[in-house]
């Protein structure tokens, strides 16, 4: 595992910090587009979240599948290049970040910002869970073996000759100190080039927070998750691929 240490060229490629809540029943879309317009100055882009919900039937003729849209779920607004999003929903809210990714203080700020304008205008009841997201890609140099960069290397069966062209692998952890759990997802897929190689580390860090909503609570259990996700990433990785990003 690599040591912890400020990286200048992370390879970050999406950001997200993410609030789930509970609306009162009077809450509907109207005051989620009012949110929209008022924060249109630097989210030009509004477009609608909608739900759909699908059927698949079995007969003996054959199978068929249908599907419906039940309505607005919230509205997704973009920044006017496209790097910076907030989703306002009627389940929640979620600030994603795209690259090039900046800091955890500029995200963070950002994010407790518009959260701050979204939980005034709707005043959800409860923050039942909150999450930190970041999704990395990392490009390797064709025919790099796995063991050089991954702390805990894909294996293949015995009886398989050559190097791992593609793998998937998610797990679910829980913290024995904090309770936060973390669902850390390890993917190897082709380079554009059709020789060398991309590895996906997407680290999902996230808590039930049971109650804890008060400002103080929320921003210390977002620093904590921020802190987990931070191990997890370098724990990871080898000295030789965080060398890359430096």
């Amino acid at each position: 595992m690599a040591n912890q240490r400020h990286l200048a060229k992370a390879p970050i490629t999406e950001a997200l910090v993410d609030f789930r809540a509970e609306l009162p029943p009077a809450s509907d879309a109207a005051i989620l587009k009012a949110l929209a317009e008022q924060i249109r100055e630097t989210y030009p882009t509004a477009e609608p979240i909608r739900i759909f919900a699908g059927e698949i039937r079995l007969s003996p003729g054959g199978v068929s599948q249908t599907a419906a849209e039940r309505g607005l779920l919230g509205l997704l607004c973009k920044s006017a290049d496209g790097t910076r999003i907030v989703q306002l929903r009627r389940d929640g809210f979620t600030f994603n970040k795209l690259r090039p990714y900046t800091s955890w203080n500029d995200v963070f700020a950002e994010a407790w910002r518009l959260w701050d304008l979204y939980r005034g205008a709707v005043a959800p009841g409860t923050v039942p869970r909150i999450a930190v997201r970041y999704i990395n890609h990392i490009n390797l140099p064709a025919g790099s073996g796995l063991d050089r960069y991954l702390v805990d290397p894909p294996t293949g069966p015995p009886e398989a000759s050559g190097s791992i062209h593609s793998y998937f692998k998610r797990v679910v952890v829980q913290d024995p100190i904090t309770g936060h759990f973390a669902a850390v997802v390890q993917a190897l897929e082709p380079g554009r080039d059709g020789v060398s190689q991309v590895l996906l580390l997407d680290i999902d860090v996230y808590t039930f927070t049971e109650g804890r909503n008060a400002d103080g609570e929320l921003r210390d259990i977002f620093l904590q998750l921020r802190q987990e996700k931070n191990r997890l990433f370098f724990g990871a990785l080898t000295e030789e691929a965080v060398r890359m990003f430096e």
